[in-house]
């Protein structure tokens, strides 16, 4: 009983009732599903980075790929014993799937890119849930283990343009557009009470970038874009709903046909703004500063601040090394989160590593990402991400 009374409370932030009948279910509640998905070899940059990542990037990196280029990566996140109150966990599902996919055509100044990418995949691992009477407020011995699992999978076509030599020699500055379609994928069961929806929709992206030739021969590029949220909304039902719960004070199975609810999710917007400061050949220091607008999603969070650094470094001719940091964090305005210190626990810095191995036109990326050294209780997690590419 009381596991029952723990999780209503826990899940009330992200469950409201609307002025229809219908609940309003919103199935992205943990900030840990949310993607990472611009990890590469290079840290988390979003103009600096690897093909199969676009459907991530500034859309105006698309320049950066000379050729006929693709790739797909593959990631894997430790799971997460606690992610949020009560001991609600968190893992990944379906890591046989690709975490991104992207090929890139080239034609002069012009680029067209296809990516694909998981921008949300989580699972909350609530635990097992006994069956409880008035007379047995402890259970009765037999339980039930509730199943929140939601994806979103994002499919992109991206474009840009770049123009040389517009304010001194060897300059140049790109423009992108991307639009993405996105589909979210919602399974929830409670006992016998079953769900099983797909919700659709558009978001799209724009940015640009800029590169020069410093005195001393250093490069210099510097990018900004913006990402429109990913909204959803659906009504839908509970299907199967008919629960038999044993020693009912009733002495009948109690039936329900159905139950509305209304499925919503969001992914906020965001604007991104990069730099690229080549030391010299070997040598190139990356950073990135970004406003995620959490309070568009009016549920209690508040905007905030991310930030990113890497430092990449060319050890040999086909092979090159990486070290950086990113920050992944969100913000509330509501007493019980700052009751249950949801926010310290939610707050993760993520230390990165990668290396890069170029050979005969294939491109082998391998990353790492850990959070347990300066990060809430609720972030402490280690990622590897495997990337391959091939450009002609």
């Amino acid at each position: 009983m009381k596991k029952i009374l723990v999780l209503s409370l826990i899940l009330f932030p992200f469950t409201r009732v609307s002025s229809q009948v219908a609940s309003q279910n919103i199935t992205t509640p943990l900030i840990q599903a949310f993607s990472k998905g611009a990890i590469s070899s290079y840290g988390a940059s979003t103009l600096v980075n690897k093909v199969e990542n676009i459907g991530y990037l500034n859309p105006s990196a698309l320049n950066s790929f000379d050729n006929l280029s693709v790739g797909f990566s593959y990631q894997f996140e430790s799971k997460i014993d606690e992610a949020y109150i009560a001991h609600i966990g968190y893992s990944r599902m379906a890591e046989e799937l690709p975490e991104s996919f992207g090929i890139v055509y080239s034609y002069e100044n012009f680029r067209i890119g296809f990516g694909f990418g998981q921008a949300y995949n989580g699972k909350l691992d609530v635990g097992p849930i006994s069956f409880t009477t008035p007379e047995n407020p402890d259970g009765i011995g037999q339980t039930f283990e509730p199943v929140f699992e939601t994806t979103i999978q994002s499919y992109s076509l991206i474009t840009s343009y770049s123009v040389e030599n517009i304010f001194q020699s060897n300059d140049e500055i790109s423009l992108g557009f991307r639009i993405n379609r996105n589909v979210l994928h919602a399974r929830e069961q409670l006992d016998q009470f079953f769900l099983d929806e797909k919700v659709f929709g558009f978001s799209f992206a724009v940015g640009a970038n800029y590169y020069s030739n410093l005195p001393g021969g250093n490069k210099l590029g510097v990018g900004l874009f913006y990402e429109s949220p990913m909204e959803f909304s659906k009504y839908s039902t509970y299907k199967d709903l008919a629960i038999n719960r044993p020693d009912t004070t009733l002495g009948e199975p109690y039936v329900i046909n159905y139950l509305p609810v209304y499925l919503s999710g969001r992914i906020p917007a965001k604007l991104m703004f990069d730099i690229d400061f080549g030391v010299n050949d070997e040598l190139r220091i990356l950073g990135s500063i970004s406003s995620v607008f959490w309070n568009d999603s009016g549920n209690g969070y508040l905007n905030q601040i991310n930030f990113s650094s890497s430092a990449a470094y060319s050890l040999f001719e086909n092979i090159a090394l990486s070290a950086g940091l990113f920050s992944s964090t969100r913000k509330y305005n509501t007493e019980l989160t700052r009751y249950f210190n949801v926010e310290e626990s939610e707050s993760a810095v993520y230390l990165t590593a990668g290396v890069n191995v170029k050979y005969s036109g294939f491109d082998l990326d391998l990353s790492l990402a850990d959070s347990h050294m300066f990060s809430g209780d609720w972030r402490k997690q280690t990622i590897v991400k495997i990337g391959l590419g091939y450009s002609l």
